[in-house]
């Protein structure tokens, strides 16, 4: 996923270097680039009983970095999204549709997002576990996944942009958004391994490949399959 994630990083804010854009209420098909901070919600009442009974602590969900890349036509809106902390992702593409007259002061689009969570923790491992014989003497790791679906609400604030450069035709924009997602497909589970750098390889893109060797791990809680999130950020465009 980090690769991926890379990839698409890359691919995406050069081509948005070009028209750093934002959704100020115009009619025009645009890009507009994003950073913020958001909040994640999750209830995971089982393990967090599981941490605080053999771990003596309760794993919390930090507040951390949120980062957008969108495309805006007349009345829809389509981009990638991505936050997380140090030790957790997300990251989801989303569809949806303007819900504001297109030249209010507030700037309203009702999203569908798919995406998909992963969570790494290098200070837990499962209990009564012997680790095989590839694994001695490695930094192991407690790894998490899931896909998830969801609805997500982006608002933008357009009487607050705070316009400069050349011919004022760029601006900052502030907003904010709450979203919703939940894994319909029973696609989560805990795996235990660590990165095998003794099997590096080299991508078509010329990049080294870590695989990461694991095995599935059942007798840890599952995190919750419903979550929500939410956040502020701050956009540059005209």
């Amino acid at each position: 996923m980090r690769k991926i994630l890379l990839s698409l990083l890359f691919i995406l804010s050069v081509k948005s270097t070009f028209a750093q854009l934002a959704a100020d209420g115009s009619t025009n098909k645009v890009f507009v680039a994003s950073i913020g901070v958001r909040q994640l919600f999750m209830n995971n009442g089982q393990f967090d009983s599981w941490t605080e009974k053999n771990y003596n602590k309760k794993i919390n969900f930090d507040k951390g970095a949120m980062f957008d890349l969108a495309f805006y036509f007349k009345k829809y809106d389509a981009g990638l999204d991505v936050s997380g902390t140090s030790s957790s992702t997300f990251i989801d593409f989303y569809f949806g549709k303007k819900l504001t007259p297109p030249t209010g002061s507030f700037s309203s689009y009702l999203n569908f997002f798919i995406g998909g969570m992963e969570l790494n923790r290098y200070d837990l491992e499962p209990l009564d576990y012997t680790p095989t014989q590839d694994q001695q003497g490695k930094k192991m790791e407690l790894n998490y996944s899931m896909t998830y679906l969801g609805l997500s609400s982006r608002n933008y604030f357009n009487k607050t942009h705070i316009r400069f450069g050349k011919h004022k035709k760029t601006s900052l924009n502030s907003g904010f958004y709450v979203s919703a997602g939940y894994d319909p497909f029973n696609d989560r589970g805990w795996k235990y391994g660590y990165d095998d750098t003794a099997d590096n390889s080299i991508d078509s893109n010329g990049d080294t490949t870590t695989p990461f060797k694991s095995v599935d791990v059942h007798n840890v809680p599952l995190l919750n399959r419903f979550f929500m999130e939410a956040g502020i950020f701050v956009g540059i465009g005209n």
